[in-house]
C-alpha cells in the first residue's frame, strides 16, 4: 500500500528530468499518472518506463502556454481516470536572457515570464474546477532558491519564479476552505539535461568559467515526493517553502 494509492496526478513537463523522477516516485507510491508535455515522444517514453515498472501512466501532448492545450490536458486526465486529485506544475526554463536587465531583450523577458509563471496560472486555472468537483485536491508548484534570494546574471529567471511563490500563496488562501491544498517547493540547481546543456554552453563561451558539478542535486535521486496526501488529512494552511537539493556523488 502506497500513501498515494488511488490518487490521480497530472504532471506538467512530464518528459523532463525532474518531472520524470517525480513521476517515478509517485508511481512507486501508488499514484496513477498523466504526463503532459509539449514533446509528446518524451512524455510517452516516460509513461512507458513507468508502465514497464508496474505503474500506471499515460501521456498527453500539451503546450502549457496555450490555454486550450492546458484545458485539454486536464480533460484527458479526467476522461482517462474519472477525476483529478493532484497537479504538479513543473514547466519551467533556465538559461535564457543572461546578464543584467540592461542586457535582457524584451522578447526574452516576455518568454521567460510566460514559461515560468503563465504556465502555472493556466494549468491551475483549468485543474482547480475539477478538484472542486471532487471535493478537494493538491497543487504543488515549482519555484527556485533564486526566487527568494538575489542571483547575479539571471534576473528574468528568479523574477517569474518569485511570482510563482506569490501566486501559490494567493491561491492557497483562496481555496483552502474548499480543501484544495497548494504549496510550492524551491529546489536549488538540479542537474537535468536542460541545466547541464546551459552550463556546458557557458563553459564553451565564457573565459575562466568553471562549474563545480558536486554543488548540484540530481533529479534521479530522492527519498519521497512532496506530501500530497488526501486533503482531508491536512488541517494546516498551505504555504511555500525552500528546500535545497541534496548534493550527491
Amino acid at each position: 500500500m502506497g500513501y498515494l494509492d488511488d490518487q490521480i496526478v497530472l504532471i506538467t513537463a512530464g518528459g523532463g528530468g525532474i518531472s520524470r523522477a517525480t513521476a517515478k516516485l509517485f508511481a512507486r507510491e501508488g499514484a496513477r499518472l498523466m504526463l503532459a508535455d509539449i514533446n509528446g515522444e518524451a512524455a510517452e517514453a516516460a509513461a512507458a518506463e513507468i508502465r514497464a515498472g508496474g505503474g500506471e501512466a499515460h501521456a498527453a501532448v500539451a503546450d502549457a502556454l496555450v490555454a486550450s492545450d492546458c484545458a485539454r490536458a486536464v480533460r484527458e486526465t479526467v476522461d482517462q481516470y474519472g477525476k483529478l486529485n493532484v497537479l504538479i506544475n513543473l514547466v519551467g526554463f533556465f538559461g535564457r536572457g543572461d546578464g543584467g536587465v540592461d542586457k535582457v531583450s524584451l522578447e526574452d523577458w516576455d518568454w521567460m515570464m510566460d514559461i515560468n509563471l503563465k504556465s502555472v496560472f493556466l494549468m491551475s486555472k483549468y485543474a482547480i474546477p475539477e478538484m472542486l468537483k471532487g471535493g478537494g485536491g493538491v497543487i504543488v508548484n515549482t519555484g527556485t532558491t533564486a526566487a527568494v534570494m538575489g542571483r547575479a546574471g539571471s534576473p528574468i529567471y528568479g523574477t517569474p519564479k518569485a511570482g510563482v511563490l506569490s501566486l501559490t500563496r494567493a491561491m492557497a488562501a483562496d481555496y483552502f476552505r474548499q480543501s484544495i491544498r497548494i504549496n510550492a517547493v524551491c529546489p536549488s540547481g538540479t542537474l537535468t539535461r536542460m541545466l547541464t546543456d546551459v552550463l556546458r554552453q557557458r563553459a564553451r563561451t565564457r573565459r575562466n568559467w568553471h562549474t563545480n558539478w558536486r554543488c548540484f542535486g540530481r533529479a534521479i535521486r530522492g527519498s519521497r515526493p512532496p506530501r500530497t496526501s488526501p486533503p482531508h488529512t491536512s488541517t494546516w494552511l498551505p504555504t511555500s517553502f525552500r528546500a535545497r537539493s541534496p548534493v550527491t556523488s
